[in-house]
């Protein structure tokens, strides 16, 4: 945002494009003096195309009074005060291509110099009936291109020779017109633009709700490569509450993470290899991490918004880490109990007719667990002793039903002897009630 100098517009982004509708030299200087004044104290390039009724003696008289240190400033460089038949009418023609290529040139030197942008007006009094719809083309030309520079631009149109459509056509190839009600100056904006600024405004308050609401973290930020194009810092451009409320972060934007988290590149240099890919190649990643500066563990989802940029969008899981953890150790207590336990305890598929589980006292059998796991339920019951079939089977048969089983029966181990086996069963349902395993 820039100070425009003018108390009813305020401050303005770079690419703003305006005008003034006048009657007298006096409007002109009530306007462009102040315009002029804050762009020259805010280090930028000026310039000031005049023509009647304020030419550029006038324009350098008036500006002096409020900048008494003018021709310092027109010794530097920093404006120039030019008539418009050395710009706008070279050789007596107006060619709009070479016009506005010149501005940006202008601009390029400027930002060469040291300036921050390009000031500019243009007094359009010397324009004819023949050449308007020349320079509303190109008006509507520095209207659509205007926004991609820095550059802030005014334009002024003499009111007396404006009929009506003249005026619309003004108003529509710029944001706002400045124009004297009463004795005060006002600001009247075209339809159009008044419509989509409404939807620009209307779309920025989701995004803007959304952006501060969001549950995940947002970090949009910038790398920074070491002369050998090895990535050895990113700065935060911008962040969210939520950014901040689950990393206990504060007032980090403008800063490098080094400064907000002091050693990250030696605890973390693979979160700097994978922003840095990302922010290269363009081409996203997810990924955990256990974020030891912060003791916290986080799901990371990365992509390039641009080039040598990365957003990084992330939720904090440590508490469903903590819980897998307590998962995986009761597993692991459980899991040496039965491989530790004097009784064969198994786990049978129900839906694929195969052992999932059998413990190391399978062995008394001289059983290996993954013999008999490699086995079916036919080969198994196969080994049960002819006599005790049938009940064993009956059990097996109603145990879906029930729930739950018990049978005995002799079954012949590996080396050709029957021993009895007392078989507690037990089955297992999944969430829809189905039979899933037999334990």
């Amino acid at each position: 945002m820039r100070k425009s100098g003018i108390d009813l517009i305020g401050n303005v982004p770079w690419g703003t494009h305006f005008c003034q509708f006048y009657e007298t030299k006096e409007d002109l200087i009530d306007i462009l003096v102040p315009y002029f004044k804050a762009g020259l104290e805010n280090n930028e390039f000026c310039m000031w195309v005049t023509s009647e009724p304020l030419g550029v003696e006038d324009a350098r008289t008036a500006l002096k009074i409020v900048l008494p240190d003018l021709d310092n400033y027109l010794d530097t460089g920093q404006i120039e005060i030019i008539p418009y038949n050395e710009w706008y009418t070279l050789n007596g023609i107006f060619d709009s291509d070479r016009v506005l290529n010149g501005w940006v040139q202008k601009l390029d030197n400027a930002l060469k110099r040291g300036f921050d942008g390009l000031r500019l007006t243009g007094n359009t009094f010397w324009l004819e009936k023949e050449d308007w719809n020349d320079f509303v083309d190109y008006e509507a030309q520095v209207d659509s291109v205007l926004g991609n520079y820095k550059m802030i631009a005014m334009c002024t149109y003499c009111l007396d020779k404006c009929n009506a459509n003249e005026i619309i056509d003004v108003v529509n190839n710029h944001e706002f017109a400045l124009i004297k009600r009463s004795g005060k100056w006002s600001l009247v904006e075209s339809s159009k633009r008044k419509k989509l600024s409404e939807e620009l405004n209307f779309t920025w308050n989701k995004y803007d709700y959304l952006f501060n609401n969001m549950l995940d973290g947002y970090a949009h930020c910038e790398m920074i490569y070491d002369d050998n194009g090895n990535p050895i810092d990113f700065i935060y451009l911008n962040v969210n509450k939520a950014f901040e409320q689950l990393t206990g972060l504060k007032d980090v934007v403008g800063k490098k993470v080094s400064e907000v988290i002091p050693d990250i590149n030696d605890s973390h240099p693979e979160l700097f290899e994978i922003y840095s890919r990302v922010a290269s190649t363009g081409k996203p990643e997810r990924f955990e991490i256990e974020f030891k500066p912060l003791n916290i563990w986080l799901n990371i989802a990365v992509h390039q918004p641009k080039k040598n940029q990365f957003i990084a969008i992330f939720e904090n899981i440590t508490e469903i880490r903590k819980a897998e953890d307590k998962i995986k150790q009761s597993e692991a207590r459980f899991q040496s109990v039965f491989n530790n336990s004097p009784i064969v305890i198994y786990r049978f598929n129900l839906q694929t007719g195969q052992y999932e589980y059998m413990s190391p006292a399978i062995r008394t059998l001289d059983f290996e667990p993954e013999e008999l796991m490699a086995m079916n339920n036919e080969e198994v019951i196969s080994r049960v002793h002819p006599e005790d079939r049938p009940a064993l089977i009956s059990v097996l048969s109603k145990i879906n039903v029930t729930g739950k089983g018990e049978s005995q029966y002799r079954f012949k181990g590996n080396n050709g002897k029957y021993q009895w086996w007392s078989n507690q069963m037990v089955i297992i349902y999944d969430s829809e009630n189905k039979p899933l395993y037999r334990d």
